[in-house]
């Protein structure tokens, strides 16, 4: 997990909830995250998070909210980044020395 990126993310999804928050869903998304994000921005909450955890998802996911693709691809990274982070890399490291083990038996 990439605190630094999370932190970035954090910041980012704050600057855009203002940016749309005259969008009555917009300011729904903003009371249900403003906690988390001023936690994470402060150090203040144990990291990784449950994907569960993290607020929004429905709002996301039901209203009108994902017309702002910036907001919306900003907050799929948030909950990317705070439930652990995109490690691709480690699981393409981990697939390829399993198969070495394989192949040395």
């Amino acid at each position: 997990m990439d605190i630094i990126l999370l932190k970035e993310c954090a910041l980012s999804l704050k600057r855009l909830i203002e940016k749309y928050s005259s969008d009555p869903e917009v300011k729904l998304l903003a009371t249900a995250l403003e906690e988390l994000i001023e936690d994470i921005l402060n150090d203040r909450v144990g990291l990784p998070l449950d994907s569960s955890q993290i607020p929004g998802r429905k709002l996301m996911e039901e209203t009108n909210i994902r017309q702002y693709k910036d907001l919306s691809s900003t907050y799929s990274t948030f909950v990317l980044e705070a439930s652990g982070g995109d490690d691709t890399w480690g699981d393409l490291r981990k697939i390829v020395n399993d198969i070495k083990k394989e192949i040395k038996n």
